[in-house]
């Protein structure tokens, strides 16, 4: 099977509001904001899920901080 691109990012975040602001000045097309998560795709239908840093379901991180935390 070949990898032809990726379609979902998941990234841990301190910050929810920032970070979503940041993504929507890049153009990326708001989906839904929360108090502790926001989503976002790309004109090609890729997702981008922000999820605070302590969310129970985000998978454990390698590194401290804000982080990529789902491929």
């Amino acid at each position: 099977m070949t990898i032809l691109r990726i379609e979902k990012l998941t990234y841990g975040v301190e910050d929810i509001a920032q970070c979503s602001e940041f993504l929507d000045t890049w153009g990326l097309q708001k989906i839904e904001t929360k108090d502790n998560s926001a989503s976002f795709k790309t004109f090609e239908n890729q997702s981008i899920h922000l999820r605070l840093m302590d969310d129970p379901s985000l998978l454990p991180s390698y590194e401290a901080g804000p982080t990529l935390r789902e491929v």
